[in-house]
């Protein structure tokens, strides 16, 4: 989970907590839905690897 877009590459996904206080699952300067081949407000399974 990242706190910011910026801190991840052009194209490399994360995950962090929107001002709404909901899991976003996002893409930098990208579209996580495109690349996932999923649409808006599809369910995720979020797994912690830490």
């Amino acid at each position: 989970m990242k706190a910011t877009y910026g801190l991840v590459k052009p194209g490399n996904y994360l995950a962090l907590v929107n001002s709404f206080g909901v899991i976003e699952i996002a893409r930098a300067e990208g579209s996580a839905a495109d690349g996932l081949g999923s649409e808006r407000g599809a369910p995720v399974v979020v797994i912690d690897r830490q």
